[in-house]
């Protein structure tokens, strides 16, 4: 999932930003998409960011309670 912002975010920003505003002979049509791109790319990136965080959190959620239960275990076969 990290990986997939990366390759969203490095190769294809800066390329849709130089062919949507730095490029010096561009047709109207370029222009237009490419603003349409980059309002997607944004969009893109906002969800992909709040997946993967949403992702970070269970997993993480999911370790503390196997943790938890490790810990459970451990205390009734040492008890018993």
């Amino acid at each position: 999932m990290s990986a997939f912002l990366l390759t969203t975010l490095f190769p294809q920003l800066p390329s849709i930003l130089y062919l949507t505003v730095v490029q010096e002979h561009k047709f109207p049509f370029d222009q237009i998409a490419g603003y349409m791109m980059l309002a997607l790319l944004v969009l893109e990136l906002v969800v992909g960011y709040n997946a993967l965080r949403a992702l970070i959190r269970r997993k993480t959620a999911q370790f503390y309670r196997l943790c938890q239960d490790e810990e459970e275990t451990r205390g009734l076969i040492n008890s018993g």
